[in-house]
């Protein structure tokens, strides 16, 4: 009777352990770094604090959907994105070369070439730092329904974002070559308005092999996949999106369709609402 006793009262005081650190882990971070402060050791217990606040914010994002886009210059990505972002109630877009922008130095972070140079001297020295940027960008912001993230460019970009978020999709989006050439000259970016077909070339090529795009669109079964990948297909996209010289009100209404045909996002996505609120930003 007595070890009856002793076993019962041990589950018990185990199942109330376990309650209360579900019930901390549920807490609002600023009341868990409150909590913190008050525990009596102010230097030590604030640092603590703010290492917890980062994991919880990390844990809440990881099951927020996710989509992704990649394809090569002047395929639309950009545009595709923001569409996207404003089909999906509460969505927040994440660019990839945002982040790089955000963490650059501040000297060259408006010049476009020393901003290059630094990315490719940052995926050199670790190519997960880019896309871990794009997580910690997500992470601080737990509040939103979906990320939109813009600029994938390469295998390691996929496979940290797909490592972290649980519910990830990429697209690629896909467009003819002189239909990217037009668009590449008319959108009126630093030394490109005098693009030709060789220029584009020599930035297809680059961003294929030089950054590793290639790499992402053309993985294929038959080489080795690491165990954190599991594709039925060639490439690592899950969708191909093609954006083919329609104007941008048709354009924009081809995104929200895409988007609402996404399962993971029918509870946030209202087309006509959505479209309405766009029309008028």
């Amino acid at each position: 009777m007595t070890d009856e006793t002793n076993t019962d009262d041990s589950q018990e005081e185990s199942q109330a352990q376990n309650v209360y650190t579900v019930e901390l882990t549920g807490r609002e971070l600023e009341d868990l770094r409150e909590m913190c402060l008050i525990a009596g050791d102010m230097g030590g217990q604030e640092q603590r604090a703010d290492e917890l606040r980062s994991r919880l914010n990390h844990e809440r994002v990881k099951n927020i959907p996710v989509i992704a886009f990649c394809g090569l210059p002047g395929a639309g990505k950009t545009a595709i994105t923001d569409f996207a972002a404003n089909a999906i109630d509460g969505a927040m877009s994440i660019s990839m070369g945002d982040a790089i922008r955000d963490n650059a130095p501040e000297r060259i972070a408006a010049e476009s070439e020393s901003l290059g140079e630094f990315a490719a001297r940052t995926r050199e020295d670790d190519p997960r730092t880019i896309p871990e940027w794009v997580v910690d960008i997500a992470s601080n912001n737990h509040g939103a329904n979906a990320f939109v993230i813009d600029g994938v460019r390469s295998v390691t970009d996929f496979r940290v974002l797909d490592d972290y978020f649980n519910d990830f999709d990429l697209i690629n989006v896909k467009a003819d070559f002189y239909t990217r050439l037009d668009r590449v000259q008319d959108r009126g970016r630093e030394r490109e308005a005098k693009f030709d077909a060789h220029d584009l070339v020599n930035r297809d090529e680059h961003e294929l092999d030089a950054l590793g795009l290639r790499g992402v669109l053309e993985w294929s079964d038959d080489q080795f996949l690491p165990d954190d990948i599991n594709m039925g297909q060639a490439g690592l996209q899950n969708f191909v999106f093609t954006n083919e010289g329609v104007d941008g009100e048709n354009l924009e209404r081809q995104v929200f369709d895409f988007v609402a045909s996404l399962s993971k996002f029918e509870s946030y996505v209202d087309l006509g609402d959505n479209l309405d609120r766009a029309a008028q930003q």
